[in-house]
């Protein structure tokens, strides 16, 4: 078996949304950061930044879920 340390990697989540319809020809807003917010808007788009401090280490993610509410 192998170690495994994360102390060098780093995941940001980023959002932009619109009021526009998102099938038409919408005006994004620009990525914002994100951990935890309460965003208003007709559509979002999620997109996420990895980052290694280390030599010869690439993150990377199988895998990602984003939950959206309406209320």
């Amino acid at each position: 078996g192998g170690s495994s340390q994360f102390a060098d990697t780093n995941l940001t989540t980023f959002v932009s949304i619109t009021q526009d319809d998102p099938a038409g020809t919408p005006t994004w807003s620009d990525y914002s950061p994100i951990k935890i917010a309460d965003i208003s808007a007709r559509a979002f788009r999620f997109k996420v930044v990895l980052l290694s401090t280390a030599d010869n280490i690439t993150p990377s993610i199988s895998e990602l879920t984003s939950y959206v509410e309406y209320n």
